[in-house]
């Protein structure tokens, strides 16, 4: 599960953010390295995009939050958060006066925005046809995933790999057309099924979990796409969610002891 490497290092940014305490920085800084580090070292090919330990579907092995699918090789999400991972420490670094690691991490981040923002026939994640990014690469060159998962393109998105006004224009709304067609209050994982024999076998057509439940850190990825395309429909979302705690509550009251 190598997503818990740069989400570990960003998520000790995100706490900076609150507090300021940069001696608390300072403290955690070695630490955030060895994660970042260890993730960099993950580009056998040096095409600009990290893998995974797993290089097919065919492991049969979760890699990251979605574990229910057999993510390989190289994964749109792991390669999402290792670009904010970067991102946010080499502003840290530089904060810290550490001017040679601050552009160490500027440097590949750039170069792993680049590469993942290619064509899928040219290495990259993004899908002209079906106009979403995808969620992993093989080894061998074949793309899977390309349902429109909304955690993939949220990352696209949300994190800033993704800046082209048309793709996220497309992606956004389209995403808005599927939840209206679908009638649902909140996003889902992914809004068509994967192929079959890419997961485990209880999540077709759908993942069965990861597809119903309410993830609020989903949500806020949400949230934070809309908020910069369209206010409107991110408050939209976030009133739905307010909503349905209320409708659970009160179900949850009326249940005898």
């Amino acid at each position: 599960m190598l997503d818990t490497q740069p989400a570990f290092a960003i998520n000790v940014a995100e706490q900076f953010d609150i507090t300021g305490d940069t001696s608390w920085l300072r403290k955690l800084s070695p630490v955030c390295e060895k994660a970042i580090d260890y993730m960099i070292k993950r580009d056998s090919d040096n095409d600009g995009l990290f893998e995974v330990v797993q290089q097919s579907y065919r492991e049969e092995k979760g890699t990251d939050w979605l574990d229910v699918i057999w993510a390989s090789h190289e994964v749109s999400t792991i390669n999402a958060y290792m670009y904010m991972a970067l991102t946010r420490w080499s502003a840290m670094e530089r904060l810290l006066g550490n001017e040679e690691m601050s552009g160490k991490y500027g440097s590949l981040a750039l170069r792993l925005k680049s590469s993942y923002n290619k064509d899928i026939t040219d290495g990259g994640f993004w899908d002209p046809e079906n106009k979403c990014y995808v969620h992993w690469r093989e080894k061998d060159g074949r793309v899977f995933g390309n349902n429109m998962n909304s955690v993939v393109n949220f990352l696209s998105i949300g994190y800033g790999l993704c800046d082209d006004a048309d793709r996220i224009k497309s992606v956004l709304d389209h995403i808005e057309e599927l939840m209206h067609k679908e009638d649902l209050f909140i996003w889902p994982s992914c809004f068509f099924p994967y192929d079959k024999n890419l997961g485990l076998s209880v999540n077709y057509p759908f993942p069965n979990y990861e597809n119903g439940d309410l993830f609020l850190a989903w949500a806020e990825l949400g949230t934070r796409c809309y908020a910069r395309y369209n206010p409107e429909i991110a408050l939209k979302y976030i009133r739905n969610v307010i909503k349905q705690y209320e409708k659970d509550a009160s179900r949850i009251r009326d249940i005898p002891e």
